[in-house]
């Protein structure tokens, strides 16, 4: 079970302070990979929705599987929970940023080797 923590405010992903916890390193990723605006509103919500450049909608989400738009059953990319038994909040933003990054520069790869 996760326990509620505070977003750290934005830093400089290139000067990530040396001290900082993994979490706070973890939405430091998040927010150099992504825009603004998806990264603040995941960090918020805990879910964002983004195109692929084919044009189909996936809502990555901190505490759920990847859910496609329009197809019927979610995606998951890698099984985080049988490695560490738990969805902890550094391990999703971690798997958002993967899957974000396939989704944007190889979604057919993605695709291809995600879980349904």
């Amino acid at each position: 079970m996760d326990i509620p923590v505070t977003v750290p405010e934005e830093a400089p992903f290139n000067n990530p302070p040396a001290l900082a916890d993994p979490y706070a390193r973890a939405c430091q990723l998040l927010r150099s990979v992504m825009p603004h605006e998806i990264a603040e509103t995941l960090l918020a919500q805990g879910q964002a929705h983004v195109s692929s450049k084919s044009g189909r909608i996936y809502r990555l989400s901190l505490s759920e599987k990847t859910i496609v738009c329009g197809y019927h059953r979610c995606i998951e990319f890698a099984n985080w929970a049988s490695v560490f038994g738990y969805y902890g909040s550094q391990v999703n933003i971690d798997r958002v940023v993967m899957e974000y990054v396939l989704i944007r520069c190889n979604e057919p790869l993605y695709l291809a080797t995600a879980a349904y």
